[in-house]
């Protein structure tokens, strides 16, 4: 069981979540019996923060690859998931000081247009969502 609910906690569930996902197996657990489990099995959300710089390792890899539009709210649950503790301020730093244009930009509501490198003519599409082709007769 134990096992299961590291599981669990490492997916990123909130301690209702968990208890939800046990009655779905037929396991009962009150809230402070797996918070009691939680803290014998070492499992703190907020303590065993990681190293900074492992943290700016990763942001600065996802800001190579498709990272680059993201603001540090999203940033952070995707360190999260990675497996990395840390709270919002210190990622929220990090992109200030490895990407201070980029989030002048999103404070701006300014996206950055996307690149495209294409082989020649009518290589590359790029379809605009929503109803704005809808005056020349096309539906997505």
């Amino acid at each position: 069981m134990d096992t299961i609910i590291e599981d669990l906690f490492c997916r990123g569930y909130t301690n209702h979540e968990i208890l939800v996902l046990l009655e779905e197996s037929n396991v009962k657990l009150s809230l402070r019996t797996l918070e009691r489990m939680l803290c014998k099995n070492q499992l703190w959300r907020r303590r065993n923060k990681t190293d900074e710089a492992e943290v700016a390792s990763f942001i600065h890899q996802q800001l190579q690859t498709s990272g680059r539009h993201h603001g540090y709210r999203w940033m952070h649950q995707k360190c999260w998931m990675a497996g990395i503790i840390t709270d919002r301020e210190t990622v929220r730093q990090l992109l200030h000081l490895m990407d201070g244009r980029g989030v002048d930009l999103r404070a701006q509501n300014r996206l950055r247009r996307r690149q495209y490198y294409s082989r020649g003519p009518n290589y590359v599409w790029h379809i605009d969502g929503y109803d704005k082709l809808k005056p020349y007769g096309i539906c997505i």
